[in-house]
């Protein structure tokens, strides 16, 4: 789809910003207008970074780890560039995963085409590089700040991160095959003892099951994990 067909679906007060955004856009290039559902990846960590995307409708989440135990969410909406960092630091890959908070709708630009945006126009390419420092920045203070979260906090971070390394299971849930003990040192600066309480606590919140011995963690309680983290 060419992009001043693009332009022109989209309301007036729309189309003034993306006008500014794809003066400098290609001629003989297209983008796909994408529609994504609540809780949907818009890109995974890890998959190939062949794309940058365009926020028109919606909100998303960043998501990223740090360590053991670091879940951080940031959200965009309209307007913001999904990707941007990655190819710009020329990875293959997505380093971080990007989830729909809402319903969205999103454009979908070849890197290449991204590439020639930034060369080709310098007002894009400065607001570009102030949204890339800014969201590293952002970062390295989520980051900092994790190390003063509560325990309660660090230790649902540890179980969200355990589970997305493991990315995929065969049953309904996941089993955390850690220790007690594993957990507390891996956590940092946690006593077993403590480790013990918050798991009471989350079985009471049904966040988890214990079976066993070994702590279960279904896919409905990995999502409440997730909105608890993010809110």
């Amino acid at each position: 789809m060419k992009i001043c067909d693009v332009i022109r679906q989209e309301l007036p007060s729309v189309q003034s910003e993306l006008k500014k955004i794809f003066k400098q856009f290609p001629n003989d290039s297209e983008v796909v207008v994408k529609q994504v559902s609540t809780g949907e990846y818009v890109v995974k960590e890890g998959e190939p970074c062949l794309y940058v995307y365009l926020v028109l409708e919606g909100k998303v989440a960043v998501q990223y780890y740090s360590g053991h135990n670091a879940f951080v969410a940031r959200r965009f909406g309209r307007m913001a560039v999904i990707g941007d960092v990655a190819v710009m630091g020329s990875l293959k890959n997505y380093s971080t995963n990007v989830r729909a908070v809402t319903r969205c709708r999103l454009l979908e630009i070849r890197n290449c085409d991204y590439w020639y945006m930034l060369r080709n126009d310098e007002e894009f390419m400065k607001a570009q590089l102030k949204q890339a420092i800014d969201i590293l920045v952002g970062e390295l203070k989520d980051k900092r700040a994790l190390e003063e979260e509560p325990v309660e906090i660090r230790l649902l971070n540890y179980f969200v991160y355990y589970c997305r390394k493991e990315k995929t299971t065969i049953s309904k849930y996941f089993v955390v095959k850690k220790t007690r003990p594993e957990i507390a040192e891996e956590v940092g600066g946690v006593s077993v003892r403590t480790v013990n309480r918050k798991l009471v606590h989350f079985i009471e919140q049904k966040l988890v099951s214990v079976n066993h011995g070994k702590i279960h963690i279904s896919l409905e309680q990995l999502r409440r994990m997730e909105e608890l983290i993010a809110q």
